[in-house]
């Protein structure tokens, strides 16, 4: 409360010395000997900068200008507002003084407390900015294991600078391949490769999530790496010798749960010497169970890793002599010197001198690892093709047998709800006419028993198969415009319009269509004898009219006219509604639908695929032609909703 007091006076003082300030300012005695208009402060006190020529009695001259041309000077009016101010400033500094002194003897007890807090919230912080970290790379939290195995899918490196153009990569290193050789350009990207393997073992042992897409990654114990150069004349050390030197080093500390990364191993001396010095350290690394990772431009060690069944060989991938930084698994890669030097714009004589000074063993070598990358890559190849194969038989097996197994199923449900139909219809049948005999065993009147003799013949007929499917009409007949056919599609007699060879226009309760002599039978007359015309090519018979070595009389008939019969009117109940559906989907909904309208009795259905892109339309056509529930299926006329819907009649 004290303090809130001092500052109030504190805001009630500087209040005042504004009021006196615009007072000043509009005052003539004073404006008239200011060198510009306005105020500024100098030692904690408001002045007014006066010109020289000013009246001493106008106030306190505190400091003046470089040139000696303005003094600023503190009017009397300000004087004891200025001092109350002040000492109100030292009030309020003293009493927080005072209230943190009493605040610090309240604390003072917690304080090893509260370093814990605080240390807690500084491990809270880091947590969350990792976490930040991590969603700013899209990253993810590793699997974290104890097997040595590194599993790194998408890795992308979390330093390089423009992250929309980080090239990602996988690796894996694993007890079966324990050592990974990079081969390839130089400016390829092996470097980079190696170190996005070090990086991710070292963000696990950091607790932070991987820039890739999956990570699974052994907390490594140790993470040994020589990278770069450590030459040093204090020391007294060339580059292969400091390589030595760490290299010892290394081969002292390396174990089972040690990961090791080596640059450009062997660099700096004989090229022959070197390599073969570097294949011995690796066989002692690997012989001592150590994780590594290597890069080199070496071909003894490319020979090597290709050979070697413990070593996992990758190569930056070139298009046109430009590196595009992606690894190429089971590869070998070329160093491409001689390229990259032509790329550096070194002179032709130059690079063409360097061609030809090549060892031929060193060429021989190349070109036989190149062959032999080849070969690898093809069977390789090959491999794929033959797993693609077996695998995609292997789907196609399990979908048919899938299929069987549906169809068997629905089969059995069909033939099941068919007995269960069968039984039911039958047991009626077996009802009423166990009635009607009944009643005729009773007696009665003539009229009465033939009444009852007519209905048994019902009973009878309902019990009679139904009528088979008829057979398309023969080419043997001579059809004519006028003639009356039966249209199997529509299951309904037309008339004849016009003749074009195979083809016929015929008219259908008062619509035409064109189809074809496979999809018209003969006609269902009712009490109209078909009329034959006979025309004979030639005829032979034997005298004592024998018919043993008779010719057949090859005949041709001509269908007269017949009532035509009404065709079936598409409704909601004749429908099966596919817009929407996916056309495997489709399949499916057909069956089910198909299945309840033979259930019904019903012959002729539709099915409304709509327009769209047509995907569906074709798919359920081509499917329909291949059903065994499907007798017949054309696309709808115009007055039937045209191309949109698919007449099917069911068998």
């Amino acid at each position: 409360p004290s303090l809130g007091r001092l500052r109030e006076k504190y805001t009630r003082i500087k209040r005042s010395m504004d009021d006196e300030v615009r007072r000043l300012m509009q005052d003539d005695s004073i404006t008239r000997h200011l060198q510009e208009n306005y105020v500024t402060e100098r030692n904690g006190r408001i002045v007014f900068p006066m010109k020289t020529s000013y009246q001493r009695k106008i106030g306190i001259a505190h400091a003046s200008s470089r040139s000696g041309e303005t003094i600023f000077v503190e009017p009397i009016s300000l004087l004891p507002l200025s001092n109350a101010l002040q000492e109100t400033e030292f009030a309020i500094e003293q009493e927080i003084r005072n209230i943190l002194r009493r605040l610090l003897l309240l604390v003072r007890p917690h304080v090893p407390s509260l370093r814990q807090l605080f240390y807690g919230a500084v491990r809270l912080d880091l947590r969350k900015a990792t976490a930040v970290l991590g969603r700013n790379w899209n990253a993810v939290i590793p699997e974290v294991t104890e097997d040595g195995v590194v599993e790194l899918r998408n890795m992308r490196h979390p330093l390089l600078i423009d992250k929309t153009k980080v090239v990602g990569n996988d690796f894996v290193l694993s007890s079966d391949k324990p050592a990974i050789v990079f081969s390839g350009p130089n400016a390829g990207g092996k470097t980079i490769a190696l170190k996005s393997i070090g990086i991710a073992a070292w963000m696990v042992k950091l607790g932070m999530p991987i820039p890739a897409n999956h990570a699974r990654v052994a907390f490594f114990e140790q993470i040994l790496a020589d990278v770069g150069d450590a030459q040093t004349v204090q020391e007294g050390l060339s580059s292969f010798s400091a390589h030595l030197l760490l290299m010892n080093e290394i081969m002292v500390l390396a174990d089972s749960k040690t990961l090791i990364l080596l640059d450009e191993i062997g660099m700096g001396t004989d090229p022959a010497q070197g390599a073969a010095l570097a294949q011995a350290i690796l066989e002692q690394l690997l012989a001592q169970g150590a994780k590594i990772v290597v890069t080199t431009h070496f071909t003894r060690l490319k020979a090597f890793a290709s050979t070697d069944s413990r070593c996992a060989m990758a190569a930056m991938h070139i298009v046109r002599g430009v590196p595009t930084h992606k690894l190429q698994w089971g590869e070998v890669g070329e160093s491409e010197a001689l390229a990259l030097a032509e790329r550096m714009q070194l002179p032709d004589f130059l690079i063409m001198r360097a061609r030809n000074l090549l060892n031929t063993g060193e060429r021989q070598l190349a070109e036989l690892i190149t062959q032999l990358e080849s070969q690898r890559k093809q069977v390789e190849k090959e491999r794929q093709e033959a797993e693609f194969i077996r695998t995609e038989l292997e789907r196609q097996q399990e979908v048919w047998e899938r299929k069987n197994r549906m169809w068997e199923e629905r089969k059995t449900k069909l033939e099941e709800a068919l007995k269960q139909e069968t039984r039911a219809e039958l047991k009626s049948i077996e009802k009423r006419a166990n009635t009607l005999l009944k009643k005729i065993r009773e007696g009665g009147s003539l009229k009465e028993a033939r009444r009852q003799a007519t209905a048994l013949k019902g009973l009878r007929s309902e019990l009679a198969p139904t009528e088979a499917r008829p057979d398309p009409i023969g080419d043997d007949v001579v059809l004519n415009i006028g003639d009356t056919v039966h249209v199997i599609l529509l299951d309904a007699e037309g008339s004849i319009q016009s003749l074009s060879g195979s083809k016929l226009e015929v008219a259908v309760n008062g619509m035409s269509m064109r189809v074809s002599r496979s999809d018209i039978a003969m006609p269902k007359h009712k009490g109209h004898p078909m009329k034959i015309k006979a025309t004979s090519k030639h005829s032979h018979s034997e005298s004592g009219g024998s018919k043993k070595n008779k010719k057949a009389k090859k005949s041709k008939r001509h269908l007269t006219s017949s009532q035509t019969q009404v065709t079936v009117i598409r409704s909601s109940h004749n429908t099966c509604d596919l817009r929407g559906a996916r056309v495997e989907e489709a399949f499916i909904t057909l069956e089910q639908y198909f299945d309840q309208q033979i259930l019904k009795g019903r012959k002729r259905v539709f099915v409304l695929h709509g327009h769209g892109t047509g995907a569906l339309r074709s798919g359920v056509r081509g499917w329909l032609g291949s059903s065994h529930y499907v007798a017949n299926w054309r696309p709808a006329k115009a007055d039937e909703g045209g191309d949109a819907f698919t007449v099917v009649d069911l068998k």
